[in-house]
């Protein structure tokens, strides 16, 4: 839990900054709730991606933990439609993509932009994702421990 919080803190000041430098720099200027509520969306979601990462963290070897973030973060990005929209893909990609942590985040950040809020399923996913995650850890760490 505290490597979550540490990164969590890190995590804030690093999307205060960048929302200040996009602000000055490009004039994105949105309303002050919209702000608000998508930095909060995103260090929420953020500790979801956060517990992958410290599963990840807990192979005994670096090479291994190297390429597996690897594989996931790719896999992610890929398959949620950060990189291109889900439509381009077949239908089976769109389904499974559509269900995956990246895409949920995603569509969290892309819906408080457009002013239509939060769906709640969205939110009971994501915090599922989280406790089965975060059960994982603690297995991994209890198991390591003996």
């Amino acid at each position: 839990m505290s490597r979550i919080i540490t990164q969590l803190l890190l995590n804030t000041l690093i999307v205060s900054l960048f929302f200040l430098v996009v602000n000055a720099w490009k004039g994105f200027n949105r309303p002050l709730e919209e702000w608000v509520m998508t930095s909060i969306w995103l260090l929420a979601g953020s500790i979801l991606f956060l517990t992958i990462g410290i599963l990840i963290a807990q192979s005994r070897k670096v090479e291994t933990a190297s390429v597996t973030a690897n594989i996931v973060v790719l896999g992610l990005a890929i398959l949620g439609g950060l990189w291109m929209p889900l439509q381009t893909f077949p239908n089976w990609v769109q389904m499974i993509g559509e269900w995956l942590p990246s895409y949920l985040f995603a569509w969290g950040a892309w819906n408080i932009s457009s002013g239509e809020g939060i769906e709640i399923s969205n939110i009971i996913i994501l915090v599922c994702y989280f406790l089965v995650l975060f059960k994982g850890v603690i297995i991994l760490q209890y198991r390591q421990r003996r």
